[in-house]
């Protein structure tokens, strides 16, 4: 069995994109640096929600996590 490796990753200088599918009822958010994906999720349509979530969970000043591949 492979360890899981618990190292971080900083994401300072590089750019973070947000690709969306939007539905009347829901939106497919997915999340990407310069290198990897880094998350997918489902909303409701709400604005204020996706903002607040990608300032909160996608600073610059914050490490995270690297994807496993």
């Amino acid at each position: 069995m492979e360890a899981i490796s618990n190292k971080l990753r900083d994401f300072s200088g590089q750019n973070i994109y947000v690709g969306m599918d939007v539905h009347h009822k829901s939106w497919k958010v997915h999340i990407y640096s310069d290198e990897f994906e880094l998350k997918s999720l489902s909303q409701e349509p709400d604005v204020d929600r996706l903002c607040n979530y990608l300032c909160h969970c996608w600073s610059p000043d914050q490490q995270y996590p690297i994807p496993p591949y």
